[in-house]
Order: structure tokens, then C-alpha cells, then sequence
């Protein structure tokens, strides 16, 4: 008669989990003579409780990321996944199946008229005082605000007969000159951001809080148009007649901004965040609350630290508040 295999135990203490918060040892055992490819359901017992808190293959290797916390269930997955496919039939993303064969020019006039509206449906006015019209520019090159906007408000205001001049704001100084001649003067303000980095400020990227409040001193009709990816300080809004943030307006920004400029189209678009007046306003004002302190108090890490760096949501539900 052959000898059975014993049993075999694990052990693993969870790390790196980034989570703040302190994991029990977890411990489990293997039944004897487990084959290969097979997975077996973790109990952990805490506090009397046993509970389901992951899966290991014959080797002890985890199948599921993050012991500790419980597996969910089949029902669970499936409201889960029945809210994501409801969502998407309410927005009719089934009614045009993709084509077998893509199309081989998808700038076509609809496509473009599409683009057009997105953005006019999508611009908020922050500001409007005493009726500002365009027919001088003042543009600013960078992100989101290239030559395609002036091109586009100089061929718009052609059409009346005005003229445009353009400087592209490198020079806070030049730029005011530029302005100081012109009926209106409209600065285009911009801030990058992505999935790649976080924003360290809310302040507008490549000197445009300066360009702006330096134009609007030698052009008291100045419109300052945004394109931001989320709320920014305007400590120049009492000195501009006009605010249109436009967030990124995508290919069709030059045509859609001149028509938004000129009253063509009305900009539709709410904001979806508030916009402070200043950082003092802000929920997340103090080094608790943003970026975080570290158990020294320090907001920075020293050489060596590994620990993790505690945030206070203190603000409750004024995060993100409206």
C-alpha cells in the first residue's frame, strides 16, 4: 500500500499593497497530492470569522491579487456588468454596429460639423461684460492653441471687414503692445495634463496668467479663451471682459472658437467642478488634507523612507463638491 502525500502549508504576510492599512499573516493548506493547474479557494480566519479571501495554484503561488479581501460573487459580477451594458444601450452604442470595412476618409463634412458642435456644446461662458465683439487677436501658441485658431478668426473676421494682428504671446510685453492698438484683444490660455502626471498647480502652463493680465492692461476689451483639461485660477478675471473655457476642443478648436467668438454659435456647456477664486477656497487646503504628510509631518520624502504617506480626507463630502 503507497504512503499518501502530507498536506502542505503556506504562509504569506502581504506587501506593497499601498493601501495604508495593516494585513494578518494569512495561512492556508494545500490538500495532499494536488495535481498541477489546480486552484484552491483561501480561507482566513479573523477575529472567528472564516472568509474567502483569495485563491493559490499547487505551487502557492496567488491567483487573485490583494488577499485579504473577499472574492466577489457570481451575482454581484453580474449587476456589475449589467450596469456597464445598460449604460451602454442608453447611449444607442449598439444601434450603428462598426462597419466591416472602416471608412477611408473619416473627415468627411459630417464628421467635421460633428467635431464643430462638440465643442460649442461642450464651452462654458465664465464671463460676458459689455457686449466684447471680436476683430483684434492676441493668440497664444502652446498646447491646445496653435496657428489653426488665428487662421480660423482671421479668415472669421475678414468676413467684416476687420483686420487681425497676431503675436504669439512668448513676450508678455510684446503681446501688450500688439494689443494696445486693437478693439478687442483675445489670449488663448492653456494647461496640460494627462494620465502620465499629476498637476502640481492650477496655474495656466507657459506663462499664461502673466500674457493675460499684461494684455488686458493695455486692452480693457480682452477675452480670454481656456483650454484646460480641469478647473484653473484666474487671478486676471476682474480685469477681462470675457471667459470661454473650452476644455480641449479637439481638431475643429479654430473654426468652433471663431464662431463662439463672433456670437455664431451659443457655447452651451456647465461646468462640471467649481473653479476656486483662490487656492485659499479650495477643500484641500492644508498639507493634511493635499499632497499628504509622512510620519515626520514632512509633505516630502527623505532618501530612504518607504512609508507610506497618510491623507486626510477631512473635507468629507466637499472633495470634488460642486
Amino acid at each position: 500500500m503507497s504512503s499518501q502525500p502530507a498536506p502542505v502549508t503556506f504562509e504569506h504576510l502581504p506587501d506593497g499593497l499601498g493601501i495604508g492599512v495593516s494585513e494578518p499573516r494569512l495561512s492556508w493548506t494545500l490538500p495532499a497530492g494536488t495535481g498541477p493547474q489546480t486552484a484552491y479557494e483561501i480561507e482566513t480566519v479573523r477575529d472567528g470569522v472564516t472568509e474567502r479571501t483569495g485563491r493559490v495554484d499547487d505551487s502557492g503561488q496567488l491567483l487573485v491579487p490583494w488577499p485579504g479581501r473577499p472574492l466577489a460573487s457570481r451575482k454581484q459580477i453580474d449587476e456589475a456588468a449589467y450596469r456597464v451594458v445598460k449604460a451602454c444601450i442608453k447611449a444607442g452604442l449598439f444601434d450603428h454596429p462598426v462597419p466591416a470595412t472602416p471608412d477611408g476618409d473619416v473627415s468627411t463634412a459630417a464628421h467635421e460639423q460633428l467635431a464643430r458642435k462638440i465643442v460649442t456644446d461642450g464651452t462654458v461662458l465664465l464671463k460676458i461684460q459689455d457686449g466684447v465683439s471680436a476683430s483684434t487677436v492676441c493668440d497664444m501658441s502652446g498646447f491646445g492653441a496653435g496657428l489653426c485658431t488665428n487662421h480660423a478668426i482671421t479668415e472669421r473676421a475678414a468676413r467684416t471687414g476687420a483686420t487681425v494682428t497676431y503675436d504669439n504671446g512668448a513676450d508678455p510685453a510684446a503681446a501688450a503692445a500688439a494689443a494696445a492698438d486693437a478693439d478687442v484683444a483675445i489670449v488663448i490660455g492653456y494647461s496640460k495634463m494627462g494620465e502620465g502626471s499629476d498637476r502640481t498647480n492650477l496655474d495656466l502652463d507657459g506663462n499664461g496668467d502673466a500674457l493675460i493680465s499684461a494684455v488686458a492692461a493695455a486692452d480693457h476689451n480682452t477675452v480670454a479663451v481656456l483650454e484646460t483639461g480641469s478647473a484653473v485660477l484666474m487671478p486676471w478675471q476682474n480685469d477681462v471682459k470675457g471667459i470661454l473655457e473650452a476644455w480641449y476642443p479637439g481638431e475643429q478648436q479654430g473654426t468652433a472658437s471663431a464662431r463662439l467668438l463672433w456670437g455664431d454659435d451659443n457655447p452651451s456647456g456647465r461646468l462640471p467642478m467649481t473653479f476656486p477664486e483662490s487656492l485659499a477656497d479650495l477643500p484641500t487646503r492644508t498639507d493634511e488634507q493635499y499632497p499628504g504628510v509622512f510620519a515626520d509631518g514632512s509633505t516630502t520624502r527623505r532618501a530612504g523612507d518607504t512609508g507610506i504617506r497618510q491623507v486626510s480626507y477631512s473635507e468629507g463630502l466637499a472633495v470634488g463638491h460642486k
